[in-house]
């Protein structure tokens, strides 16, 4: 069975692409919202703390989520982190 990857900027129509296979009757993932839902995760938060630091929490009432642009920040200006 053969695998195909979508790559691509920001509205380069990767989506659109997905949802055509799809369609198709091709079996799809789409990691947007694979990564979308791990970050719900407490237990990937809690990782994700202690590898790339406390700044990337944000803390409203008793919920934590995660700063994904600091995350971001963090992985594209450190190589160390990034392969963490």
């Amino acid at each position: 069975m053969p695998f195909i990857g979508l790559t691509g900027g920001l509205g380069a129509g990767k989506t659109t692409v997905l949802g055509f296979f799809k369609r198709s009757g091709a079996h799809t993932i789409n990691a947007d919202k694979l990564v979308h839902e791990s970050l719900k995760n407490p237990a990937i938060i809690k990782k994700l703390a202690r590898l790339l630091g406390r700044d990337i929490l944000i803390k409203k009432a008793s919920k934590v989520s995660v700063n994904k642009k600091r995350i971001a920040e963090i992985i594209f200006n450190d190589p160390q982190k990034r392969m963490a």
